[in-house]
């Protein structure tokens, strides 16, 4: 597509340097490739946004903002991962609070503002989520792993 778009875009210049029939392959390459690129993402983006069977009728998601604690761990498991050490990290002292990440203040501050108190939402998950207790411990108490392994 760059390649294409280039030439497409400066077709006097390139028309001195090189064939005219350059600039007719690259236009229906460009044509063709736009026509694929429109079609992956009406079909993909479309189902999994709208018509997967997880989704369906849709997520509304989009128009809002918002979406259900238990959504954002199934999409976003890492970031929510990073929320939590980053939180965790400050409330015991091992964090400033300037060097909380710019997705660590929104997501808990979006808590707040939905009446939420970000401890026990976190807390919470803690308490439901063995794995991630144990993920969780072994990032705060690193040092701790070794001596268990021994």
């Amino acid at each position: 597509m760059g390649a294409t778009g280039f030439i497409l875009w400066f077709p006097t210049v390139v028309g001195d340097w090189a064939p005219v029939w350059l600039i007719k392959v690259s236009e229906l390459i460009h044509f063709y490739e736009a026509i694929l690129a429109t079609l992956a993402i009406l079909v993909w983006h479309w189902f999994f946004v709208i018509f997967h069977p997880h989704e369906y009728p849709m997520s509304l998601t989009w128009i809002d903002g918002k979406m259900t604690l238990k959504n954002y761990r199934h999409h976003h498991e890492k970031h929510f991962r990073k929320v939590l050490l980053e939180w965790k990290e400050y409330k015991a002292g091992k964090r400033e609070e300037k060097r909380l990440s710019n997705s660590t203040l929104l997501f808990t501050k979006t808590l707040s503002e939905n009446n939420l108190d970000p401890d026990a939402v976190f807390d919470k998950e803690l308490e439901n989520d063995p794995e991630l207790r144990l993920w969780l411990e072994n990032k705060l108490n690193p040092e701790e792993e070794g001596d268990k392994q021994r």
